[in-house]
């Protein structure tokens, strides 16, 4: 169980929760807007298996294959009008296949 303390250190005049551990200033945590969707890092993750699998010359087939995930499956992950989301155990399978890390699959391409 977590304890959480709302506090105000008068030295320093900012507010902090306390969880335990190392306080964290509150102004980090609830004032922070998250303007990306899922469908931001699900087109980020689309666009790295279509990437790292033309990279190592492999068709949706071969990837198929080497998952056992259909192909059908492997087309409507990568297809941007699909709108097929992917389970971390599916991406897991997908990045071993293509012989790179999950975090690789979540990193956004800075040349787009």
């Amino acid at each position: 169980m977590w304890l959480l303390v709302y506090i105000i250190f008068p030295n320093f005049g900012r507010k902090y929760i306390l969880t335990g551990g190392e306080p964290i200033m509150r102004d980090r945590i609830m004032d922070k807007k998250y303007t990306l969707d899922d469908e931001h890092y699900y087109g980020i993750i689309r666009d790295n298996i279509k990437k790292y699998r033309k990279m190592r010359h492999l068709t949706q087939q071969n990837l198929a294959d080497m998952t056992d995930i259909s192909r059908e499956y492997i087309c409507d992950i990568e297809n941007k009008h699909r709108n097929k989301h992917i389970t971390i155990a599916l991406l897991g399978r997908i990045a071993e296949a293509l012989d790179v890390s999950i975090a690789m699959l979540l990193e956004k391409d800075n040349n787009e």
